[in-house]
């Protein structure tokens, strides 16, 4: 499925050279990852259209997340805002209408897969068990959140480091040239070849240290006392995990191994 998104994204980069005096890559670098994604966390491929329709919905639901006011007071702002509350429900009903379906395929095939099907993250979500409820399975509505989660988070995030390295190694064309021959004597890039690219985890590494694409993880809840670091966290509170420092860290590292 990588190749096949390479193969793609090569193919729509010459097209769009051939006719453009100026390529904008992030809608190509978007359409590649987004299929990339959905394939990996429902095991399917969808027509452009229904991709394209995909991401509108994802882009929808990240901007209502951040920007609907329905945290204080939920009762009241849902009537204070109603028009975008039902914008917000339907566009929740046809993430269903397309998700459910897909997993619901994944539900009635049997295991073990072959290497032409592998297990994707909804044949996870299918088999985990809620402990505290009953050993109960994840519920339908639940089904179809984590898998747009997982569609949102790894697509723009993904594309933004993308551009910035694409960016950094225009403006150092010597970095650039040595990219170039490492990748250019491994024509395949099978998964032994890119453990085995040095050079460029330097630069993917470094593009994370000077241009993180996030800051900080998603808050994580305490569900029971525990002890992290050296500190102690009561039951229900809530941590966040600053990741930037984590990556400056690792990319110093991997630079000084490397020269």
């Amino acid at each position: 499925m990588r190749r096949r998104m390479r193969d793609t994204l090569v193919r729509d980069l010459r097209v769009r050279v051939g006719a453009e005096d100026r390529v904008e890559v992030r809608t190509l670098f978007q359409n590649a990852m987004f299929d990339l994604l959905l394939y990996m966390s429902l095991g399917a491929t969808l027509s452009p259209e229904v991709l394209d329709e995909m991401q509108d919905m994802q882009l929808w639901v990240v901007r209502t997340i951040t920007g609907f006011p329905i945290s204080s007071f939920p009762t009241l702002t849902k009537r204070l805002f109603c028009k975008r509350w039902e914008a917000h429900l339907a566009v929740r009903r046809r993430q269903d209408e397309i998700l459910l379906p897909l997993i619901e395929a994944r539900r009635s095939v049997s295991m073990p897969r072959g290497a032409d099907d592998p297990p994707c993250y909804a044949d996870s979500l299918l088999a985990l068990r809620v402990a505290d409820e009953g050993d109960r399975p994840l519920t339908d509505s639940e089904l179809v959140s984590l898998c747009s989660e997982f569609l949102s988070g790894g697509t723009d995030s993904t594309v933004t480091l993308l551009e910035w390295i694409m960016a950094e190694l225009v403006n150092h064309p010597d970095k650039q040239a040595k990219v170039y021959e490492e990748v250019r004597s491994k024509p395949e890039l099978s998964e032994g070849d890119l453990q085995g690219m040095s050079y460029l985890k330097v630069v993917v590494l470094e593009g994370l240290r000077l241009h993180p694409p996030a800051h900080f993880l998603l808050p994580h809840g305490i569900q029971s006392d525990t002890e992290v670091g050296g500190y102690r966290f009561p039951k229900g509170a809530e941590v966040n995990f600053l990741i930037t420092e984590f990556w400056r860290l690792v990319s110093l590292l991997q630079y000084r191994l490397c020269i």
